[in-house]
């Protein structure tokens, strides 16, 4: 059993190890991603051939989260536009429909690896 102990920890410290090494990597790889991506965008670069893989500029729309205080504010302004007239399942449908359409988005560009085309 103390040999199991031994084991089991020897593979919690490696695991450890490891996971260290990996955020290194990525905190690394979020550096130079930045990097490449303000070059590419000062060149006008859209994509790159690299070992038979594209390096591609990719650009994603981020929605605002939902926190309490967004809720809050949504719904007081939805109350005071709205009108009960609709039923229940419409009146909610509108606010939902109210709140995710009027979150304030905003455009992330990262670095996509794909397979190029031959």
């Amino acid at each position: 059993m103390e040999q199991l102990a031994e084991r089991f920890y020897m593979i919690h410290e490696e695991i450890a190890e490891i996971n260290s090494k990996l955020k290194a990597l990525r905190d690394e790889k979020d550096t130079t991603g930045n990097l490449l991506l303000k070059e590419m965008e000062r060149q006008n670069v859209e994509s790159l051939k690299i070992k038979e893989k594209s390096l591609c500029i990719k650009t994603s729309s981020v929605a605002e989260s939902l926190n309490q205080s967004y809720l809050h504010e949504s719904l007081s302004s939805f109350f005071k536009v709205e009108t009960k007239s609709k039923d229940k399942n419409e009146y909610a449908e509108s606010a939902v429909n109210f709140i995710l359409d009027n979150r304030s988005k905003t455009d992330k560009k990262t670095i996509k690896i794909l397979n190029s085309k031959n």
